[in-house]
C-alpha cells in the first residue's frame, strides 16, 4: 500500500506531495520507536531475562502470521468495484493537498508487527540511549526503503521513471497486497523460530 501511495503521488506534476508523504511516514516511525523503546526499558524486557524474551517474540511471530493471513486473504477476495474506503484514498491521493499527503503517511505508517520486533532486537542491544537512538534512526531508514527507493530512483532517472510510472501503478494495484502478505509471513516465520530457539 506504501509503494503504490509512493508511486501514485510520483505520478503528480509536484513532488512535494510525494515528500510530505514520506514525512509523515517517517514521523508515524520515529514517533513509535522512541515510545516503544521507552516502553520496553521500563518494563525491564532483558537478555537476563530469555524466557520472558523468547515468549515475547513467540507472540510477536504469531501476530506478524495471523496479519499476513488477513492480508492475504483480502487480497484474494474478488472486487467487482471499488469500496467507498478506496475511493476516498484514491481521491486523497489525486487531489488531496500537501497536508493530505502528510497525514495519509502518517496513518498508513504506524507501526506494524514487524517493526515492533524490530524495536525489541534493538533494545535488547542494551548500549545506552546514545547508541539505541542511533539503531533507531536506522531502523526508520531501513524501514522505509520501500517509500525511498522510488523517490531516489525518480530523483536520478526522471524522464524514464516518468514513462514507466502509469505501468508501476497498475501492476502495484493487482499484486502488491499479495507481495506485502508473503513478505510479512517470511518475517513472522523467523521471528517466531527466534522466540522458540530461546525457549528450547
Amino acid at each position: 500500500m506504501g509503494l503504490a501511495a509512493i508511486a501514485a503521488y510520483l505520478d503528480r506534476p509536484l513532488l512535494r506531495y510525494a515528500f510530505a508523504y514520506l514525512a509523515g511516514a517517517a514521523l508515524a516511525e520515529s514517533a513509535a520507536s522512541a515510545v516503544v523503546l521507552i516502553g520496553l526499558g521500563a518494563a525491564g524486557f532483558s537478555r537476563q531475562r530469555p524466557t520472558r524474551s523468547g515468549w515475547l517474540y513467540v507472540a510477536l511471530g504469531v501476530l506478524i502470521l495471523a496479519f499476513a493471513a488477513v492480508v492475504y486473504l483480502r487480497s484474494r477476495r474478488p472486487r467487482k468495484r471499488k469500496d467507498k474506503g478506496d475511493e476516498k484514498q484514491d481521491a486523497r491521493i489525486r487531489e488531496g493537498r500537501v497536508a493530505v499527503a502528510f497525514g495519509l503517511g502518517l496513518v498508513m505508517w504506524l507501526p506494524s508487527p514487524t517493526y515492533l520486533a524490530a524495536l525489541k532486537q534493538i533494545q535488547d542491544t542494551h548500549s545506552g540511549w546514545a547508541l539505541t537512538t542511533v539503531y533507531a534512526g536506522i531502523a526508520v531508514i531501513l524501514v522505509l526503503w520501500i517509500l525511498e527507493i522510488p523517490v531516489i530512483l525518480f530523483l536520478l532517472f526522471r524522464e524514464p521513471a516518468g514513462r514507466h510510472l502509469s505501468t508501476t501503478n497498475a501492476w502495484l494495484k493487482e499484486h502488491g497486497v499479495a507481495l506485502l502478505a508473503g513478505l510479512t509471513a517470511v518475517a513472522g516465520v523467523g521471528i517466531l523460530l527466534k522466540g522458540i530457539l530461546q525457549l528450547a
